[in-house]
């Protein structure tokens, strides 16, 4: 039996709810009477499920209905000890409640459309892992989500909830609207019903209307089914529309175990979601193979056979390692290969850097070789001819010819001079002599990667140095100068016409903390949290890596250091950086 609580002390105080449906409002014929004045007369409608699922509808109220604050739109799900707030009324629902995305004898509704292939990817379930090579998915965030489903464990009475959790984990991961795991009632006649299911929430009406074609198709010839554009697809030209909502993409992947399907992951976008990829069917494949496990280990439990469960465990779980193996490898592939492109473009900046720099000085010097060539072939007639006898007549000929000699090389120590300081300053950034940990003097690796990148600021951003006392840091030289060289580089790419960067040292405890201030364009608020994402940028596809500030991140938190960033859209950026003098154990 449910409860009702009034925790508002007004009104009843206690209503018990079988299951049914029960209206709640100050009219006299409401199940849930309120005397308070904030109450519309038919306010909310409760609908209790013989299952213990409880729902809550607004039935447009004057004033509104929360449920935890949060005011509700249309029909929500309940959950145990949920706080419902109905004009100045608070409400709890207490008791027997239990909130679950999972059915496990939910009905699906099939629809029959016409048979086609055309505008759909249709691939054996074996061949699902040669698809698409983009691994775009197959990040962190996804191996994180992988690793928890298989870690759930399996016992005899909660299946149901490994398999919510597992799909909810699931749809986020590949960014679903809808998502359900099929069960096979009858193979012959394409006959299913939902084990589990998770929605967005986009989703009004947690439904399903699936075509019975793709069923078919899968249950037939095993093979998954990826729709990228369902307007596209015939199979789908009588598929009815689900709580008004149109469905974008949908993809249909079969949970194998040897040659036998156990079960169908199904899933959809909505039109306004996105649209999956072959990469996003390899994902759900992955999962699918996981789900297909628990679900035979459950099975096996069921019949306690408990020594089977140990010996399928381990088949499973061998068959499967590979695939999880090579999913990483290609992960550790891409990651090294993005890190690579990031330093290429490091590279990039540093030699138009030093080429511009280099430029001038020799520029000078080829002039000065030239009037050297010139004046020396003077002097040389001169001999030929026994002229030298005014040569130190400034006058004559060869003597002019000598006084051009010697003003270009008195006018070749600046070039060269230009020459041998930007020679140094690309020694000192890449330190090539210092690949063990070593005490670096910060400003020195700072004034280096400014003299490298200032082709690129010159003549536009005004360079402000606030150095501080600080003593030198015990660190890899190169990697900190890499920290540099992408902040200070993403620093001046925000700057747009004119502006300042404002670099700040100084020594606080055990720790040097260097500022660095632009005044750019800003970030906005919301991508502050993802900036040192791997992949992440707001620089547009194909301008930048998105791997400038992961690289950042992950080199100084190897040096045990802390960075911070503080940004204002519009106003520029902030970027504080912590480094211990001494580091307290050997990097690695």
């Amino acid at each position: 039996m449910l409860t009702l609580k009034n925790i508002s002390s007004l009104g009843r105080e206690v209503t018990q709810l079988p299951a049914g449906e029960y209206t709640i409002g100050r009219s006299d014929d409401c199940a849930v009477f309120l005397t308070d004045k904030s109450v519309s007369r038919k306010h909310a409608k409760l609908e209790v499920g013989e299952n213990s699922q409880v729902f809550l509808t607004d039935l447009q109220s004057c004033n509104g209905t929360l449920v935890n604050g949060r005011p509700i739109f249309s029909k929500v799900l309940l959950s145990p000890n949920d706080e419902i707030r109905v004009g100045e009324i608070r409400l709890l629902l207490e008791d027997s409640v239990k909130r679950t995305s999972s059915a496990t004898t939910g009905i699906v509704t099939m629809v029959d459309s016409t048979p086609s292939l055309s505008s759909a990817t249709v691939v054996s379930a074996g061949e699902i892992r040669h698809l698409s090579r983009e691994n775009t998915l197959y990040n962190q965030k996804t191996f994180v989500a992988l690793s928890s489903v298989g870690k759930m464990p399996v016992k005899l009475d909660n299946m149901e909830q490994v398999l919510s959790e597992s799909l909810e984990l699931l749809r986020e991961t590949i960014q679903a609207d809808r998502l359900a795991l099929l069960n096979i009632d009858h193979a012959a006649n394409a006959e299913v019903s939902i084990a589990a299911s998770c929605f967005s929430d986009k989703t009004e009406n947690n439904e399903f209307a699936v075509s019975r074609t793709v069923i078919r198709e899968v249950l037939k010839d095993k093979v998954a089914i990826l729709t990228q554009e369902i307007d596209a697809d015939t199979r789908f030209a009588e598929r009815t529309m689900i709580a008004g909502h149109r469905t974008r993409s949908m993809m249909s992947v079969p949970l194998m175990d040897e040659d036998n399907i156990i079960a169908i992951l199904y899933s959809e976008t909505l039109e306004q979601g996105i649209t999956f990829s072959e990469d996003h069917m390899r994902v759900l494949a992955t999962f699918g193979d996981i789900l297909a496990s628990k679900i035979l280990n459950q099975k096996l439990i069921t019949d306690s056979q408990q020594k089977a469960v140990l010996e399928t465990e381990l088949r499973i779980t061998k068959s499967k390692q590979v695939e999880l193996e090579t999913a990483n490898r290609i992960l550790n592939e891409m990651q090294a290969e993005l890190v690579q492109t990031q330093k290429m473009a490091s590279l990039k900046h540093l030699v138009a850097g030093v080429a511009h720099e280099m430029n001038n000085p020799l520029g000078a010097l080829q002039s000065c070789v030239m009037t050297i060539q010139q004046a020396s072939n003077i002097i040389m007639q001169a001999v030929k001819n026994g002229g030298l006898s005014d040569i130190g007549n400034s006058s004559t000929k060869p003597g002019k010819a000598l006084a051009l000699i010697m003003d270009s090389a008195g006018t070749s120590k600046d070039p060269l001079g230009r020459i041998a300081s930007v020679v140094k300053s690309l020694k000192n950034f890449a330190l090539l002599d210092q690949a063990e940990v070593k005490e670096v003097n910060i400003h020195e690796g700072i004034d280096s990667t400014l003299d490298l990148l200032s082709n690129f600021f010159k003549d536009k951003i005004k360079i402000i140095r606030e150095y501080g006392t600080i003593p030198n840091v015990n660190c890899y030289a190169r990697d900190i100068n890499q920290v540099f060289m992408n902040i200070l580089t993403n620093s001046i790419e925000a700057i747009d016409n004119t502006g300042e960067i404002i670099i700040s040292t100084r020594h606080d405890n055990d720790n040097v903390t260097i500022v660095i201030k632009d005044t750019g364009r800003g970030i906005p608020k919301e991508y502050l949290s993802r900036v040192f994402d791997p992949g992440f940028t707001t620089r547009g596809v194909g301008v930048g890596t998105g791997l400038g500030l992961a690289i950042v991140h992950s080199i100084i938190e190897t040096h045990q250091g802390r960075i911070e960033i503080e940004s204002e859209e519009g106003k520029g950026t902030t970027l504080k950086i912590s480094l211990p003098v001494k580091l307290k154990a050997k990097i690695s």
